[in-house]
């Protein structure tokens, strides 16, 4: 069976947690922020390591906005299931962005990637020539910011290549799936319960087009921090692992 998961922010322990149920043949997908790929030092690649090793199915993942987008980009490519993933370990896949995948007998779109909005205070770029005084400033009045190519990338929204290759993929199923997973909705559902606070971009667009257009069973997500279905089939999650409708 396969199953899904929301957000899980580099914690491997409670990764294991949620597996812990589920059969050596299931697959758990996870909607974003995984986290485990931050520092690219030797103990995170351990831990990577220990982590497969200790897995009782595989882990499939899109990407969502706390990514290192640099880091992630250098594992290779491979081709996997009818489209392309990066092979972190045997049994932790990154599902890349504008694929279709045929997973027991599912066809999956992945689209990960979201717009950050817990920096009210920004982003800091190390080579600006004011950084260790702004730093300073905002540390001493606790601001809330994040440090470009240290804590944020830019990669977190797709490129226009990214997305173009998701309506190809799309155009290829005849505008037909069983289950789409991203990190983030689409413009529409989003604004249903966040206007206030989640504002529209290229990507809430892109996926609200995907909407209209795409026919689908279910829409999984996580990045908002909660658990509630909208409209009918659109399911947010953060903690849940529930099996794929």
């Amino acid at each position: 069976m396969l199953y899904v998961t929301g957000d899980l922010h580099g914690d491997a322990d409670e990764l294991l947690l949620r597996c812990r149920p589920l059969a050596p043949g299931d697959a758990l997908i996870v909607c974003g922020d995984l986290g485990l790929l931050w520092r690219g030092t030797r103990r995170e690649r351990l831990r990577l390591d220990w982590l497969n090793a200790k897995l009782r199915c595989p882990v499939l993942f899109v990407d969502g906005n706390h990514e290192n987008f640099d880091l992630l980009e250098q594992y290779p490519v491979s081709a996997w299931k009818g489209g392309l993933v990066h092979r972190i370990r045997p049994r932790l896949l990154h599902l890349m962005r504008g694929q279709v995948f045929d997973v027991a007998g599912r066809t999956i779109f992945t689209m990960g990637g979201a717009s950050s909005h817990d920096m009210p205070d920004g982003v800091l770029n190390p080579r600006d020539p004011d950084f260790a005084r702004r730093r300073r400033e905002l540390d001493a009045r606790g601001g809330r910011y994040r440090i470009r190519r240290v804590s944020w990338w830019p990669q977190e929204l797709p490129r226009p290549r990214e997305l173009a290759a998701g309506l190809r993929s799309l155009q290829r199923q005849d505008w037909r799936v069983d289950i789409i997973v991203t990190h983030c909705l689409p413009t529409t559902i989003q604004q249903s319960f966040g206007a206030d606070f989640y504002a529209p971009d290229r990507l809430t667009d892109y996926l609200d087009t995907v909407r209209r257009r795409c026919e689908f069973g279910r829409w999984y997500c996580g990045h908002y921090h909660h658990e509630r279905i909208y409209a009918g089939r659109f399911q947010v999650l953060y903690q849940s692992v529930v099996p794929l409708l």
